[in-house]
C-alpha cells in the first residue's frame, strides 16, 4: 500500500479536502489501483459529496447517466473491453487521465495520517437506496470504550457512525412508527458476522500492510477495538472468522473469556492441517441455549475437489421463546481461481445445514442464518447458488472434478444420503455428481446486492466490505424464506418465522480509504463488520 495518489476534490466551495486512495496487493491478485484508472469526470461524482448531509450532491440518476456517458466511450475505444458485472478479477484500460492521476505518487504515512484526522469533512458517497428509505435511517452510538484512541481518532469514529447508518426494512419502520405491534413472544436479536484478521495470517503476510503503522497491527490495540465495535453494535449472536487458536490461544487467551463476561457462550471449529486460525459462534445465554453443534471439515482426502484446510461451524439455537434457529459461519478458500473448490465446500456446509435445520413434526426447516467470509462476489456461481437455489456451473461436469463426489454420500441436492433415506423411512439413490447443485432454504441476504449487475458502474462506487486487487463483497449475512402462495416475489418465497428487521449499511471503497483504510486505528481489521437485526417468532 505504498503506492497512493492524492485527490484534491472541493466538498464545499471554499475548501478543498485530501482524499488519499491507496492501491494494496494480495495474494494471487494483481496489484491495480481501479481508483487511479478511472476517469476523473466518473470519480468526481462519487467523491462530490455534502459533509451536512451525509449524500452525494449529485443524485443517483444524474451520476449514472455521467457514468453511462464514460462507459459508452469506453466501449467504442476499447471493444475488447468485457466488464463481466464488473467486479470480477480483470485487466483495467483507463481511460485518458487527469494530470494528478497519471503518475503514482507516494504518500509519507504520517502526514497522510494528520490530513485525514484533521478534515472536518465527512467523505459520504451516496448510495443507490431512496431518499425516502433514508429519513429512516437511525444512527449507531459509539461504546464509550475509546481509551486508547486520541481525539483526532475519536473524530474519524465519529464520522464513521454517520455514514454507517442502520437502514430499516418496511417491518423495522413499521414497528418503529408503532403502526405495528411487536408480538409478547417475539424474539429480537442482532446477529454480527466478523473477520476480525488473525494476527498470524496478518504477520505472514505483512506485504498487504505496507504503509500502515505498527501500532495498528499489533493484536493488543486491534483487539481492543474489536471489543469497541462489540459493545458499540450491541449483537446478540456473533459469528467471527480468522479466530486465532494457537501461537498464541487468542481464542482461549481473550477472546472467549471476554465474550463469557459479557454473558456469551460459544462454539468454536479450528481449521485442519498446520492452520491456526479458525470460526467461532457467540450467543448471549439469557436470549439463547446451545441445542447442538458441529464442525464442518472441508479437507476430503478422496476428492481432489476438496484439498484445503477451511472449515464451517453450524449450531442449533433455542431461543428464549421456544423457537429454534440454525447458525452457522464459515471461511471459504480465497484463491481467485479456485471457484469450483468455494462452490464443492459450500455444498459441504449446506448439507450439514439441512441435517440441523430439519424439522421432523413438521416435516419443514427451521429458520437459518448463513454468514462469513466467502471470498466470493455477488453473481458468482457459489452466490447464485446460495440466493437462487441452485446453480450448473459449465466448468465443472461430471467425470472432470466431480467423479469422485458420491464417496461423501452428498446429494446434488446437498442433502446427506443418509438424512434423505431416514426421513424416507426406506433406501433412497439420490443423483450425485452431476455437476449440478441445488438446496431449499430460500436464501436472501440481508444487502442489496442488485446494483453490481451495472456495468456502468465503476469499480469501488459501491458497498465493500474490504479490499483484494479492488475494493470488493466478499462477506454476507443470509437468512432463510419459506415457499408462500401469498408472496409477490418471483421465487415465490416469503419470510416465516425469520424476519428481517433491519441492517447496518457498509461504506464504499473510497468512503473507506478516506477514513484511512483498513486495518485502521477505527476499523481494527481487514474486513468490516456486518450487522442485522431480525424478529423470531414462535
Amino acid at each position: 500500500m505504498d503506492n497512493a495518489g492524492v485527490i484534491k476534490k472541493p466538498i464545499n466551495s471554499d475548501e478543498n479536502v485530501e482524499i488519499v486512495i491507496t492501491s494494496g496487493d494480495d495474494t494471487d491478485c494483481e496489484d491495480v489501483d481501479e481508483y487511479k484508472q478511472l476517469d476523473p469526470k466518473v470519480l468526481e461524482v462519487h467523491l462530490n459529496c455534502s459533509a451536512e448531509s451525509g449524500k452525494s450532491v449529485i443524485s443517483v440518476e444524474k451520476d449514472l447517466e455521467i457514468v453511462d456517458e464514460k462507459y459508452k466511450e469506453f466501449r467504442t475505444s476499447h471493444s475488447e473491453y468485457d466488464n463481466s458485472k464488473y467486479f470480477n478479477k480483470k485487466k483495467y484500460h483507463s481511460v485518458k487521465s487527469a494530470k494528478n492521476l497519471d503518475e503514482p505518487k507516494t504518500v509519507d504515512n504520517n502526514i497522510k495520517k494528520l490530513k485525514m484526522e484533521n478534515t472536518n469533512d465527512i467523505i459520504v458517497i451516496s448510495d443507490n437506496e431512496s431518499d425516502e428509505e433514508n429519513k429512516d435511517d437511525t444512527k449507531v452510538n459509539i461504546a464509550k470504550e475509546n481509551d486508547n484512541l486520541g481525539n483526532r481518532d475519536k473524530e474519524l469514529l465519529a464520522k464513521l457512525a454517520k455514514i454507517r447508518r442502520w437502514k430499516l426494512t418496511g417491518l423495522g419502520n413499521a414497528l418503529r412508527s408503532g403502526e405495528k405491534k411487536p408480538c409478547k413472544t417475539d424474539l429480537n436479536f442482532r446477529v454480527l458476522s466478523y473477520n476480525i484478521l488473525a494476527q498470524k495470517n496478518l504477520t505472514g503476510h505483512q506485504n498487504l500492510y505496507r504503509g500502515k503503522p505498527q501500532y495498528l497491527l499489533d493484536w493488543e490495540y486491534r483487539w481492543t477495538g474489536i471489543q469497541r465495535e462489540v459493545k458499540t453494535y450491541n449483537p446478540d449472536i456473533v459469528t467471527f472468522q480468522e479466530v486465532q487458536f494457537s501461537e498464541p490461544d487468542h481464542f482461549s487467551l481473550q477472546i472467549q473469556p471476554w465474550f463469557a463476561k459479557e454473558g456469551f457462550e460459544s462454539v468454536s471449529q479450528r481449521r485442519t492441517g498446520d492452520k491456526h486460525d479458525g470460526c467461532a459462534i457467540f450467543f448471549r445465554s439469557d436470549k439463547f441455549s446451545l441445542v447442538s453443534s458441529k464442525g464442518v471439515l472441508y479437507r476430503h482426502a478422496d476428492v481432489p475437489v476438496l484439498d484445503k484446510d477451511n472449515v464451517g461451524i453450524v449450531c442449533c439455537l433455542r431461543g428464549s421463546n421456544g423457537s429454534r434457529l440454525a447458525v452457522a459461519t464459515t471461511h471459504l478458500l480465497f484463491n481467485p481461481k479456485r471457484h469450483e473448490i468455494r462452490l464443492a465446500q459450500t455444498a459441504l456446509l449446506l448439507a450439514e445445514l439441512d441435517r440441523v435445520a430439519w424439522d421432523h413434526p413438521s416435516q419443514g426447516y427451521i429458520p437459518v442464518i448463513l454468514t462469513g467470509d466467502l471470498n466470493l462476489q455477488p453473481f458468482s456461481d457459489t452466490y447464485n447458488l446460495l440466493t437462487k437455489g441452485s446453480v450448473q456451473p459449465a466448468g465443472w461436469q461430471c467425470g472432470q472434478s466431480t467423479q469422485s463426489w458420491p464417496s461423501l454420500g452428498i446429494a446434488d441436492t446437498c442433502q446427506r444420503v443418509e438424512e434423505l433415506t431416514r426421513r424416507a423411512g426406506r433406501e433412497v439413490t439420490p443423483q450425485m455428481g452431476s455437476g449440478s447443485f441445488s438446496h431449499q432454504f430460500g436464501l436472501r441476504s440481508v444487502y442489496n446486492h442488485s446494483r453490481y449487475q451495472d456495468t456502468r458502474v465503476p469499480v469501488g462506487g459501491y458497498e465493500a466490505t474490504t479490499k483484494h486487487s479492488s475494493w470488493v463483497t466478499v462477506d454476507y449475512i443470509f437468512y432463510s424464506t419459506v415457499q408462500s402462495s401469498q408472496s409477490a416475489s418471483k421465487d415465490g418465497r416469503a419470510e416465516g418465522k425469520l424476519k428481517l428487521v433491519g441492517r447496518l449499511s457498509l461504506l464504499t471503497g473510497p468512503e473507506i480509504s478516506a477514513l484511512g483504510g483498513l486495518p485502521s486505528a477505527i476499523c481494527p481489521s481487514d474486513h468490516l463488520p456486518l450487522l442485522a437485526e431480525f424478529c423470531l417468532k414462535v
